[in-house]
């Protein structure tokens, strides 16, 4: 697997969870001290999605999810952010 896909499900991961420490980076996708090193400053200093938390834990900084990605964006683009109800209609009944 090259180096940006590695990046890419680090960011899905650790965006999910909030928190990973180093030691369960190199675990989880076999990645040496380099590879590592490499890894942590694209995320904290190139693309700034992420802090270090005393030298063994890096901390999700990025975006947090949305109300939209939570529910899925599935239901957002078929026009109906709630199953039975497009965007727009009228909460009452009269």
């Amino acid at each position: 697997m090259d180096f940006v896909a590695v990046m890419d499900q680090v960011i899905a991961l650790l965006r999910q969870r909030g928190r990973l420490t180093y030691r369960t980076l190199q675990r989880q996708f076999q990645l040496d001290d380099a590879a590592l090193e490499d890894l942590t400053v694209e995320l904290i200093d190139g693309q700034r999605l992420a802090t270090d938390e005393q030298g063994t834990v890096l901390v999700w900084t990025g975006p947090a999810q949305t109300l939209l990605s939570v529910m899925g964006q599935r239901r957002f683009i078929r026009g109906s952010l709630w199953p039975g109800r497009s965007i727009g209609s009228s909460c009452h009944r009269g």
